[in-house]
């Protein structure tokens, strides 16, 4: 096992152009940034869960609020999403991360943790899902280790896959790395929307969570599945959702 920190870094600001402000918008009663820091929380083996936001004025507010949570908040870059992760991972002294983005509330911190131990257990610089696993319902979170953001930073500094996507450039060209593959867990096999872009996509989360939320715990990612498959309206409204999105 490869020895040094590992750090997750949720990314969150206030000025999405596609839904503003909806990292403060609530889910069973707590703003959508509550529920990812608490998931980055619960990932077994993490030392430090670290938030990569900006300077804006509109951004103090995460600010304060992950403070309130024990996070560490760390402002960079509006326009350069990679490098605001590299100053969060050298801030917190971090040779591994986990890449959460904060729009993604139903992230398994289990899953991930398998991920972040293949990712140790070889010493690799990126793990990806096998490309025959197809879709599935785990979204919004990546292990990568912090050499593989700098080489990302060095090859292509002002390309926009690099620059806005942080570890995108790297997926692209993962023959040139040392990348480790994970399946994910077969139940979560299958098309599923539970990142939140749009009015439309908070409100169907805001069902999800209203059906399995319990005060004090985090909704299941295996629950909310089961529930999508179950209910034929959610299934009906969650294809549309994807189709929206995915083609």
């Amino acid at each position: 096992m490869a020895a040094g920190r590992t750090v997750a870094i949720v990314q969150a600001r206030m000025g999405s152009t596609r839904r503003p402000r909806k990292m403060a918008e609530e889910l069973a009663g707590l703003p959508l940034i509550h529920h990812v820091l608490a998931r980055a929380q619960a990932i077994p083996g993490v030392d430090e869960v670290v938030l990569a936001t900006t300077g804006a004025p509109d951004d103090r507010w995460l600010v304060r609020y992950a403070r309130e949570m024990g996070v560490t908040p760390v402002c960079g870059s509006e326009e350069n999403v990679l490098q605001r992760f590299i100053d969060a991972a050298e801030r917190a002294r971090a040779e591994y991360l986990i890449r959460l983005c904060g729009d993604a509330p139903l992230v398994d911190p289990g899953e991930i943790a398998r991920e972040v131990q293949a990712l140790r257990e070889e010493d690799a610089d990126l793990v990806l899902w096998p490309p025959e696993s197809g879709p599935h319902a785990q979204q919004g979170a990546e292990a990568v280790a912090l050499r593989t953001l700098l080489w990302s930073r060095e090859r292509a500094a002002d390309h926009p896959r690099a620059r806005e996507h942080v570890v995108a450039y790297a997926r692209d060209h993962w023959r040139e790395l040392k990348t480790r593959f994970v399946a994910p867990d077969p139940r979560l096999a299958g098309r599923f929307k539970f990142s939140i872009d749009t009015q439309r996509d908070l409100e169907f989360m805001r069902e999800i969570y209203r059906r399995l939320h319990r005060p004090g715990e985090l909704v299941s990612l295996f629950d909310a599945v089961r529930l999508v498959r179950e209910d034929e309206v959610l299934a009906r409204e969650n294809e549309a959702l994807y189709r929206a999105t995915y083609g």
